[in-house]
């Protein structure tokens, strides 16, 4: 079998919002409401994520879509309230849109900065989910039927670059939890516990003001 190679089907681009099945979904939902407890909240629901984006990702792509002129504008997914400076700590943003803005026609704009979730489809870490694998082989891609009866090892050599950016995602998300981890145990981030629709307006309010970081 050959090494995997996009076929610009565009699946992985447009309608990309809320493509969780509803076990996942309400995993999700699970997991955040225990979050709650400890000051970390989810800004949009399962329903309307797309394209998770670290900080770095999301900075990254605002200037590029402005040196290219596209309008876009990610939205804060995973958040905080600083209980010392009342600002709002983005810990992770959403692509925001279910076409992405950045795919014209068939070809990807930014396609050497895209964010490591696009890199490494249509591998999906499944840690994020209830499994004891790695990683999944997403059924969104239409080329993915053809690995299926593959063992790991097969897939793995077919998939090895979207599997090195699924790990490097793993190992980015780790880093970023255990820096705030290490910032509130200093109590130099210091959570506050709400719930979650007045976190949410509070969260709106920093917008405005532009209390985000």
């Amino acid at each position: 079998m050959k090494r995997f190679t996009c076929q610009r089907c565009r699946a992985c681009c447009n309608n990309i919002q809320g493509n969780f099945r509803e076990e996942e979904i309400k995993e999700f939902k699970l997991a955040f409401k225990k979050l709650e407890s400890q000051g970390t909240y989810l800004a949009i629901e399962p329903e309307k994520f797309s394209i998770p984006l670290f900080p770095h990702e999301a900075k990254k792509m605002k200037e590029l879509a402005y040196r290219i002129g596209i309008d876009f504008s990610p939205v804060p997914k995973i958040f905080m309230i600083d209980s010392k400076t009342g600002y709002s700590i983005i810990l992770e943003w959403d692509l925001g849109y279910s076409d992405c803005p950045f795919f014209d026609g068939d070809k990807c704009l930014i396609y050497n900065y895209r964010p490591l979730t696009c890199q490494s489809f249509p591998i999906f870490p499944s840690f994020l989910l209830s499994s004891q694998e790695e990683y999944i082989l997403l059924d969104r891609c239409s080329q993915s039927k053809r690995y299926r009866e593959l063992n790991k090892d097969e897939i793995e050599g077919c998939f090895e670059n979207e599997i090195k950016a699924s790990l490097l995602f793993s190992k980015e998300l780790n880093r970023y939890k255990t820096t705030i981890e290490e910032l509130v145990e200093k109590q130099l981030i210091t959570p506050l516990v709400l719930e979650k629709d007045r976190a949410i307006k509070m969260l709106r309010e920093c917008e405005r003001a532009n209390r985000i970081v």
